[in-house]
């Protein structure tokens, strides 16, 4: 809705307010195209742990064995750690798992937790302060069309009221036979003050109408724009949220410090440590041998590769996972790159008189943003 009145208050013939609903588009496409981009390394890595479940799974009878008893090794040999540091306030085997497969990253996750979080109260902030000034600008638009009704009306009230009085002296004169040039003279420099008022009062609002309405076009533009980085910095969040199995940065910050105090305490059992070593190195080779994409992940997942059930759980989270960012890179496709296609379509084709400066302001974006879309 806030698109369309943005298109239906834009005077097309206006060059800036042209380049700027252009701009506008275009910078939604390529934030787009940029989201897009991003989300499909993350994409392909989900992808292929699904596909390397599904390997593991149509192994040879032989090899399959092979597998199964070295993750087995791996799994007892976390069964005895866990013993070992299953004391009150320790970190469950299944959370220190999980933090361990995240060691490379979750300090930069943990990082861009926050700053997409500090950058969503930002993003609400911003669109609590543009809703506000959109307000008070529609507030005053309604304001200065009332001052050009209301000098309309007294213009009229004020020459319906100087004919009457000029009405009035010349029947004073004809009749009674007075001199009212005094009166001529006063009603005149009367009515030439009113009309001075009146018209500086009239160009006054004209010219400030005309600059907030082109005020709220602006606004409008740009809280478009923000409306998309907000729904992006959302689902940001929420997938955060699913991957991390946590509510908010706080939580993951907490849980990795947590980690790192496990880690310490557990280099101190170094022989089971040690077996633990060899049984996953030896799995890495069987997975890599077996065309597995990602044998690194799976050697601290041996309950997955054993028991169904847990298969099962992480096969429903990874198609989730991969649900939600296909409906994130679908979302920028169709809702925002293809609707600021067709927005840009359609105005060259409403307005063919700039359909040839509005493909140059295209070509021109894209070229300096080396982009497709």
């Amino acid at each position: 809705m806030a698109q369309q009145s943005a298109v239906g208050q834009l005077h097309i013939s206006d060059e800036t307010q042209r380049r700027e609903y252009i701009d506008s588009c275009l910078l939604r496409m390529y934030e787009g195209a940029k989201e897009i981009e991003n989300l499909k390394a993350e994409y392909a890595e989900v992808t292929g742990l699904i596909h390397d479940m599904d390997t593991i799974n149509e192994l040879p009878d032989d090899t399959y064995t092979r597998v199964i008893n070295s993750a087995k090794r791996i799994y007892d040999c976390e069964r005895t750690q866990d013993k070992a540091l299953n004391r009150k306030g320790r970190m469950s085997e299944k959370n220190y798992s999980k933090m361990e497969r995240l060691e490379d990253e979750y300090e930069e996750a943990v990082k861009k937790f926050q700053e997409t979080e500090d950058y969503h109260r930002k993003i609400k902030g911003d669109l609590k302060k543009l809703d506000s000034e959109r307000e008070a600008f529609y507030i005053r638009e309604e304001e200065l069309e009332k001052t050009l009704a209301g000098t309309h009306d007294i213009s009229i009230v004020c020459m319906v009221a100087l004919i009457a009085i000029l009405v009035v002296l010349f029947i004073l004169q004809r009749v009674m036979h007075l001199n009212v040039v005094y009166g001529y003279m006063a009603a005149t420099l009367l009515a030439a003050v009113a009309i001075v008022m009146l018209y500086l009062r009239n160009s006054n609002a004209a010219k400030e109408l005309k600059t907030v309405q082109s005020s709220i076009n602006r606004l409008i533009l740009l809280q478009n724009t923000v409306k998309i980085r907000y729904v992006n910095n959302r689902n940001l969040l929420d997938y955060y949220c699913l991957k991390y199995g946590v509510t908010k940065s706080s939580e993951l910050k907490k849980m990795a410090a947590q980690y790192e105090k496990e880690r310490r305490e557990r280099k101190r059992l170094s022989e089971s440590q040690q077996s633990l070593r060899k049984s996953r190195i030896n799995l890495g080779r069987q997975l890599k041998a077996a065309g597995i994409r990602y044998p690194s992940k799976w050697l601290h997942m041996p309950d997955v590769i054993l028991s169904e059930k847990e298969e099962d759980a992480f096969r429903h989270e990874l198609l989730s996972r991969r649900k939600q960012l296909r409906a994130r890179m679908d979302y920028n496709q169709d809702k925002v790159i293809a609707k600021a296609k067709d927005e840009i379509k359609r105005l060259a084709r409403k307005y063919p008189r700039y359909a040839d400066e509005i493909s140059a302001q295209v070509d021109t974006f894209i070229k300096e943003k080396g982009i497709t879309v």
